[in-house]
């Protein structure tokens, strides 16, 4: 898990997640798994922005969520040939380029956990909706990458999205984006009912399976230790 490299991400990650800000609240992000699957038969994750304001978004909130339905789908579904995340930039500013920039530290440490850590198969990154501000965006995270992350992410404007359709089935979306997979209120109320029934093992895990690796003594890979972007050097 990601949680040691980064545990603001997942401190209390259900009682930061949809609901308990209450009813008359608006959360400004939506994280779901999506009930069909790829055309080339790979689950789907789908997030977006629910409220457009920027100063409503919470990047360690929806990365904390993100990870928390990975945890949980990688132990119902060990054996899936591989997973692709799709993000709809619907509403994406420049305001929200300037919060993100701003989290750059979790979001290096988010780079390296997809690229070196998730225990899934991750296929691809799918973001529909681009502008320009998307673009701009993969450009200044792009040096965090690795050439295999980087050629995974796939950029579609609304004029393209048939491209996206070759690989995802319009069906297969929310109905807000033109699917017939339910409505994004109902997918996100799945994903609420899920991490309900994953809230004692989550809870478990905060208390009993956290390392503190600040505090290991042994190294890893010759000195290595994960940390820091991963990497922490140690010498003797």
């Amino acid at each position: 898990m990601l949680c040691p490299v980064i545990p603001q991400c997942y401190d209390d990650v259900i009682i930061r997640s949809y609901h308990n800000a209450g009813d008359d609240i608006i959360i400004p992000r939506h994280v779901f798994k999506l009930p069909q699957l790829s055309i080339d038969n790979s689950g789907l994750f789908f997030g977006g922005l629910t409220c457009f304001e920027p100063e409503k978004l919470d990047v360690a909130d929806a990365v904390g969520l993100f990870f928390s339905l990975v945890d949980i789908h990688s132990n119902l579904e060990p054996y899936a040939p591989g997973w692709r995340i799709i993000l709809d930039a619907k509403g994406f500013t420049f305001g929200h380029l300037v919060k993100l920039t701003a989290s750059l530290g979790a979001i290096k440490k988010t780079i390296c956990y997809l690229q070196d850590a998730m225990q899934i198969r991750l296929k691809g990154i799918h973001v529909i909706n681009t502008s320009p501000v998307i673009v701009q965006f993969v450009g200044i995270i792009k040096p965090f990458m690795k050439k295999h992350l980087y050629e995974m992410i796939h950029l579609y404007t609304p004029a393209e999205i048939d491209n996206f359709h070759e690989i995802v089935h319009p069906d297969s979306l929310p109905e807000e984006t033109g699917g017939k997979s339910g409505t994004i209120n109902e997918l996100v109320q799945n994903g609420l009912d899920e991490l309900e029934k994953y809230q004692n093992w989550f809870e478990d895990d905060e208390l009993l399976a956290r390392i503190d690796v600040d505090k290991r003594r042994t190294s890893i890979a010759g000195g290595a230790l994960v940390v820091e972007g991963f990497r922490k050097l140690t010498f003797d």
